[in-house]
């Protein structure tokens, strides 16, 4: 009877362990306060309350031509459109960096759904093949411990069914952009992505993705590449984008 009595008490240790290590997943997976305004999360919300989720300002429209926007201009431009989501204000470039550089992948669940939802609901989306993610040099991925664009890519493809490739290297460590101007960042990115799977006849429009839509200049730099190895159509998709050229 006593080691029946220390069996089950172990037991009762190893389920308590294993219940809070389960929930400390769960937290981390989906937080149980919501990011921007810390209130507590109710029902299904899951990152951000209906509160704050609902004030996220959106783009009208989400898909529009490269000629439509402020991207690239006087510049020649490879990719052929664009697809975002959010305006770029402050909750979104908040949320943005909490997911790019405050370790917080699982944002890629919130912001892929958003989009893989425009992508869906666009009457002006043409198709898309496959989904190709602007890579991270290999040691900043190593900083970082994830590509944020490649996440993004996949939890695109779980809602929209399109498939992802990894087509592209970055084989130069460029510097960050945010603090350059047009012509810097453009200059920054110049040759710094190849080609390291080939396209197949199956895979002429592409959706190149990306967390952020600046200037242009890094999905335009990437496009380059993938319309001299045969892409017909790229389309830049990204959370936000900013509907003006910058200096």
């Amino acid at each position: 009877m006593i080691l029946v009595g220390k069996i089950l008490a172990f037991l009762s240790i190893v389920k308590n362990i294993t219940k809070t290590l389960w929930k400390s997943l769960l937290n981390f997976v989906y937080p149980p306060n919501c990011i921007l305004c810390h209130e507590r999360l109710n029902g299904s919300a899951k990152f951000l309350c209906s509160i704050c989720e609902n004030s996220l300002q959106r783009l009208q429209p989400s898909f529009i031509s490269i000629n439509e926007s402020g991207l690239l201009r006087q510049s020649q431009h490879w990719f052929d459109a664009s697809l975002a989501v959010f305006q770029y204000d402050g909750k979104v470039q908040h949320l943005v960096h909490l997911f790019k550089y405050r370790n917080t992948p699982q944002l890629a669940l919130f912001f892929g759904k958003a989009i893989g939802r425009a992508i869906i609901d666009s009457a002006a989306m043409p198709p898309i093949d496959v989904l190709v993610p602007v890579p991270l040099h290999s040691s900043r991925y190593r900083e970082r411990g994830y590509n944020q664009s490649a996440l993004l890519a996949h939890e695109i493809a779980h809602h929209t069914g399109i498939p992802v490739r990894e087509m592209l290297k970055r084989h130069i460590r460029t510097k960050q952009q945010a603090s350059k101007d047009r012509y810097e960042r453009m200059k920054n990115v110049s040759g710094a992505f190849s080609l390291i799977d080939g396209l197949t006849t199956e895979h002429v429009s592409i959706g190149l993705v990306d967390d952020v839509v600046t200037t242009g200049s890094t999905m335009n730099e990437c496009a380059r590449v993938l319309r001299a190895a045969g892409a017909r159509r790229i389309i830049a998709i990204s959370v936000t984008r900013i509907d003006k050229d910058v200096d």
